[in-house]
């Protein structure tokens, strides 16, 4: 099959009382939640499952969105998958705690 490219998905919360959730592969965001909470977004955590992004509210409200596969454009890499990725991009932990020591010196 074709290769499909790696990117990250952010979600932020504002103090204007809105949230958004963006992708690095657009220039804007892929959401805007508005007009949701009546105060600031004072906390958000994604879910394991990738998809579903909880939003808190110092209204005293939650929130959250959960996306389907089918209308991402991306594979949702989960447990295992994360760490292997991370892995492959920056090396077994260990190795890289004992290069940052090594430059310190």
């Amino acid at each position: 099959g074709e290769a499909r490219r790696t990117l990250c998905a952010c979600a932020v919360g504002s103090l204007d009382n809105t949230f958004s959730i963006w992708l690095t592969s657009q220039p804007r965001p892929m959401l805007i939640g508005a007009d949701v909470f009546e105060a600031a977004v004072n906390d958000l955590s994604w879910a394991p499952d990738g998809l579903t992004c909880l939003f808190a509210s110092l209204d005293g409200s939650v929130s959250h969105v959960r996306m389907t596969e089918a209308s991402c454009d991306f594979d949702v890499l989960r447990g295992d998958q994360v760490k292997t990725l991370l892995r492959s991009m920056y090396g077994e932990p260990a190795e890289r705690d004992a290069q940052r020591r090594e430059a310190a010196l």
